[in-house]
């Protein structure tokens, strides 16, 4: 796993950062965890990602950061755990698969230029993370998978940023999650996500931000997946979430300029499948989106220029639910082509200027179902499939 070490400045002056990255052969993480008997609490973490890079500017210097990441290669983490009796009061399995991953952060009243890039080929970008219990008891339970393509990191904290971000994937991402269990008195999430080009900028304390960002999604699809079952469970939840392309910036500051181009032609799915013979409260939920933008300033001014196309193999999103006896079950499924939020403050005489293009020439499907075979207090079910949604407000913090 190629990494750069982090680079950290604290000065005055400007410090100029080249970074260059090249992933040709598989990254590979397996785990497997044996559990016969346990009181405790019992963990399970595994990772891989082929390339990395990160850095910070401290005490007011300026930076300009250039950074180029390529994955030519397979990059996937298997983890299994298996409970013979007892897995103990608290269980967390965390699997996460990353094909390049950057940051760079900014702090003090400097300034923070420069382009990143990354790019992955026609491979595959997948994690599973397994948990069987048949037979086992357990407490309370969290196992959470995934797996991204691209990602990239802004954060700035009292100071002004002017990045450029291109992404490009032709990978196959995919995540799946889940697992079965005899019988739980507390609460149990399983969770799978699945991104092909993912960035989040953060700016805080007065900061300017101003980010331009171009991602393109051209592989097989990008897919997450839970499968889950319990024989007696009180609380359990399934959730997978998958989008094609996803920016998220946040600011607390004076300025917020975000320019996002954001083109997914491949196939996206989402699918929750969950199992109780008896429940208390259950619930399947499943998210699909191509194209996704949030963008929001708490201060005096937001720029939105955002242009979204979802075209390819669609949207599909299928969220379900089987239980003998209990009282309630949730499911949801919501897909979307294309999908932009963007918000101002109305309190810090906050003002928006937004410039919105979205196209969808893509199939949108959302399917949920719910069987009760014997008995049940509620059964709530939804279903969704929005082609294009764009939403623009101003309001205060508090609303």
């Amino acid at each position: 796993m190629p990494m750069c070490p982090p680079f950290v400045a604290a000065a005055i002056s400007q410090s100029t950062v080249l970074n260059n990255q090249i992933q040709l052969g598989d990254v590979l993480a397996n785990q497997t965890l044996d559990v016969i008997d346990v009181s405790g609490s019992t963990s399970l973490v595994t990772a891989a990602t082929a390339n990395t890079f990160g850095g910070s500017v401290v005490g007011g210097g300026s930076a300009a950061v250039t950074s180029t990441q390529s994955l030519q290669a397979n990059v996937s983490t298997n983890a299994l755990m298996t409970v013979a009796h007892s897995a103990g009061d608290l269980t967390v399995l965390s699997t996460a698969t990353t094909g390049n991953s950057g940051e760079a952060n900014i702090f003090d009243g400097g300034t923070l230029t420069g382009t990143t890039t990354q790019t992955v080929g026609a491979f595959g970008v997948t994690a599973i993370g397994d948990f069987q219990g048949v037979l086992a008891t357990a407490g309370d339970i969290s196992s959470s998978v995934q797996a991204i393509a691209n990602s990239q990191g802004y954060g700035v904290e009292g100071s002004t940023s002017v990045v450029t971000l291109n992404q490009t994937s032709a990978a196959l991402t995919q995540a799946d999650g889940g697992g079965n269990v005899q019988y739980t008195p507390g609460s149990i999430l399983f969770s799978a996500l699945a991104t092909s080009n993912n960035l989040t900028a953060t700016g805080t304390y007065g900061s300017a931000v101003t980010v331009t960002a171009n991602q393109v999604m051209t592989g097989t699809r990008t897919q997450a997946a839970v499968y889950a079952g319990t024989g007696n469970a009180q609380e359990i939840n399934a959730q997978a979430t998958t989008v094609g392309n996803n920016i998220s910036a946040n600011n607390t500051g004076n300025y917020l300029e975000v320019n996002a181009t954001q083109n997914n032609a491949s196939y996206v799915r989402s699918e929750a499948n969950l199992t109780s013979f008896e429940f208390g409260a259950a619930t399947a939920s499943a998210y699909g989106v191509g194209n996704s933008l949030l963008a929001g300033n708490i201060g005096h001014e937001i720029v939105l220029n955002n242009t979204q196309v979802n075209s390819g193999g669609g949207v599909e999103v299928i969220a379900g639910f089987t239980g003998d006896t209990g009282y309630d079950a949730y499911v949801t499924a919501t897909a979307i082509g294309n999908a932009a939020t963007g918000f101002a403050c109305a309190s810090c005489d906050g003002r928006m200027t937004v410039h919105n293009s979205q196209t969808n020439s893509a199939e949108v499907g959302a399917f949920s179902g719910a069987q009760i075979t014997t008995s049940g207090r509620s059964v709530t079910g939804l279903s969704a499939a929005t082609g294009n949604s764009a939403s623009f407000y101003v309001t205060s913090p508090t609303q």
